[in-house]
């Protein structure tokens, strides 16, 4: 809109190259992990498929960059971390839970620091 650059041009070529080269590499090679990207690849592809419109790889780019940005603060990263492990793991979490409520007993139902 005011074509102001919020990054440096240098940056901004960087994570261009990189989520084109990420997607090229998956799409040839069949590579599938569970990430953030992967979802981005699978929606362009659906779209494609379906013959809509799909995110360019500018759009991809910039939701990339945006999820990196926003990961980057330690407490978010560590409880995004958390709950994707916890939702991969169904008896962890079943362990998680017991010892949750074993706690919340013990405090009379009370969330303290101990």
């Amino acid at each position: 809109l005011i074509k102001i650059p919020a990054t440096p041009p240098k940056i901004s070529e960087f994570m261009m190259d990189l989520v084109e080269q990420q997607m090229e590499y998956r799409e040839k090679n069949n590579v599938r992990r569970k990430d953030f990207f992967q979802l981005l690849v699978d929606q362009r592809k659906e779209d494609i498929k379906n013959g809509e419109e799909a995110m360019s790889i500018v759009q991809c780019a910039s939701q990339v960059f945006v999820f990196y940005i926003a990961g980057s603060e330690t407490t978010s990263i560590t409880i995004t971390c958390t709950l994707h492990e916890l939702s991969h793991s169904p008896k962890v979490m079943e362990q998680l839970v017991v010892e949750i409520d074993e706690t919340l007993a013990k405090s009379n139902g009370e969330i303290n620091y101990d």
